[in-house]
C-alpha cells in the first residue's frame, strides 16, 4: 500500500486552519514572530533560524496543535541538510581600574617636600634669631625639643610644624572567582545554557521562572525570545538582550589575570 506524503508545512498550516486559528494567535500563544511561522508553513527552511531554534519551533507548534511533535522533528532532520552554527564572541570585558593612580602618589610626595621645606625655613630663621638676642645681652629661653624628621637633602634634625599627610590607599578589588549567571524569564521562552562549553539546558522556559548558572570560566546563554529574559551577571543587572521575538546569543567570560 503506498501512503501519500504531505509536506511539514502543510500539515502545519492544514491542522492550524481546521482549528480556526490565526497566525497571529498562535504568534501571540507561543511568543514566535508571524514571519518564521509563514516560513514554517511554507517549508521555507531558509528563513528560519539556526537548527536549534528551528527545531524548538517545530516542537513547539507541533505540541500546540495537539500533533506528534517527535515525528515532525525527525522528517524536519530528514528534509533540511545539517547546518553550521554561528558562535558569536565574548562580550567585551572592563579592564581593571589602578588602585591607586601615579597622579594621587606625585601629589602626595610634592605636598612632603614642600612641608619640609618650610619647617627647614622655619628652624634657619629660629636659630638666626637666638644668636641675635646671644650678641644683645639677652639669655635666650630655652626651648622645647622639636620632633625630628628626615627629609632627603635637608639636615637631620627640624621642627615639624604640621604632620605630613599620608596617602591612604585603597583596598584592592576582591577579584571574581567564575563566572555567575541569574536568569529570570518574565514569558515563555527557549533557552540554552553551557557551562565551561557543557550545556546544561535546553527547554522552553514560562515566564516567572529564576534559575542561577555558574562557571569557572564562562557561561552562554541562547535566547529564542530576547525580551522574555533578564540577567544578572556576578551581581550586576545586565542590559537588555534584545526585543520581542529575536533569537540572542551572549557569553560572560572570567577576567584574565
Amino acid at each position: 500500500m503506498i501512503r501519500s506524503w504531505t509536506p511539514l508545512g502543510d500539515r502545519l498550516r492544514k491542522t492550524r486552519t481546521d482549528r480556526d486559528l490565526s497566525l497571529a494567535e498562535v504568534s501571540e500563544a507561543l511568543h514566535v514572530r508571524q514571519g518564521h511561522l509563514k516560513a514554517l508553513e511554507a517549508d521555507d527552511y531558509a528563513s528560519l533560524p539556526p537548527g536549534p531554534y528551528a527545531r524548538a519551533l517545530i516542537r513547539g507548534y507541533a505540541t500546540f496543535l495537539g500533533l506528534d511533535a517527535a515525528e515532525m522533528l525527525e522528517e524536519y532532520v530528514r528534509i533540511r541538510p545539517p547546518e553550521r552554527e554561528s558562535i558569536k564572541p565574548s562580550l567585551p570585558v572592563t579592564p581593571r581600574s589602578r588602585v591607586v593612580s601615579l597622579k594621587a602618589v606625585l601629589t602626595v610626595l610634592v605636598v612632603g617636600i614642600c612641608i619640609g621645606i618650610f619647617a627647614y625655613i622655619q628652624a634657619q630663621y629660629t636659630t638666626f634669631k637666638r644668636s641675635l638676642d646671644v650678641e644683645g645681652g639677652v639669655t635666650a629661653p630655652v626651648l622645647a625639643t622639636p620632633q625630628a624628621q628626615n627629609v632627603p637633602g635637608l639636615p637631620a634634625t627640624f621642627p615639624s610644624p604640621t604632620a605630613i599627610p599620608t596617602a591612604t590607599l585603597l583596598p584592592s578589588p576582591t577579584p571574581v572567582v567564575g563566572v555567575e549567571v541569574q536568569l529570570r524569564t518574565v514569558e515563555s521562552s527557549w533557552v540554552q545554557i553551557w557551562q565551561d562549553g557543557n550545556q546544561v539546558l535546553a527547554d522552553t522556559l514560562p515566564g516567572g521562572i529564576d534559575r542561577t548558572f555558574s562557571a569557572s570560566q564562562a557561561v552562554t546563554l541562547r535566547v529564542g525570545n530576547a525580551a522574555a529574559v533578564t540577567v544578572v551577571v556576578n551581581g550586576v543587572a545586565q542590559a537588555p538582550l534584545g526585543t520581542r521575538g529575536e533569537v540572542v546569543e551572549a557569553t560572560w567570560s572570567r577576567e584574565p589575570r
